[in-house]
Order: structure tokens, then C-alpha cells, then sequence
């Protein structure tokens, strides 16, 4: 994933925020694009602290995935990846997604489509 990326996630975050989840997240908190708020509550910088800190209390409670329910990742104005309910993946080809990973996941009900371009 490139430098500077930002994640948008919907109000599902908040129900992570009031339950006390997640909540060193707040420091990464970044201006909405208005292209974004009808679909997203929240804007987060992912610098490598950031992801890290992420990355750290999924793998202490895996219950938090569930607080993430609709995302995005954008690079500049360029759409990364769009997640719905957590099991419809769009994400762009840069990534290098597998043809066997993307098998694999689809046998789990979790569905990849990849593309050269992403449109909100």
C-alpha cells in the first residue's frame, strides 16, 4: 500500500469509539473529502503507526473486525479499495491479488473483484 493513504469507514466506528474500541484511532482522524460523506462517517491518515496500532488490536480481539463494516482506502483522489459488509472487496490491481487468493476467498463467501479502475 503507497505512503499517505487515507481509510474511510462508515458510523459503524462509532459503535467501536463508544464501547471503548479503537479509540487511539482518534489521533488519526483527517478532514472528510466531501466526495465521501454520504458513504463514510470517518476519515483516518494511515500512517505506519496507525496501521500498526490497527493491525495490533485486530490480532488482541478479533471481535473488532465487526465494528468495520463499510471502508475505503484511497491513495491522492485515486479509490484503492471499497469494502462492503465486510465480505464485498473491490480493491485495485496494483495490489498483485492471486488468482488462487482470490478462489480461496470466494469459498469462504468473501467475494474479490479486482480492477484497473474504482468508482465510488
Amino acid at each position: 500500500m503507497p505512503r499517505s493513504c487515507r481509510w474511510y469507514v462508515d458510523y459503524s466506528l462509532d459503535d467501536a469509539f463508544e464501547h471503548g474500541h479503537l479509540l487511539e484511532l482518534k489521533k488519526y482522524v483527517s478532514d472528510m473529502s466531501k466526495d465521501y460523506t454520504y458513504y463514510y462517517s470517518h476519515c483516518i491518515e494511515l500512517t505506519e503507526e496507525c496501521i500498526s496500532y490497527l493491525l495490533q488490536e485486530l490480532k488482541n480481539n478479533e471481535g473488532l473486525i465487526y465494528y468495520i463494516c463499510h471502508h475505503a482506502i484511497t491513495h491522492d483522489d485515486e479509490m484503492l479499495m471499497i469494502v462492503y459488509d465486510k465480505s464485498l472487496f473491490t480493491i485495485h490491481k496494483s495490489f498483485g491479488i492471486s488468482d488462487e487468493f482470490i478462489r480461496q476467498c470466494n469459498e469462504d463467501e468473501v467475494y474479490i473483484d479486482v480492477r484497473d479502475h474504482i468508482v465510488l
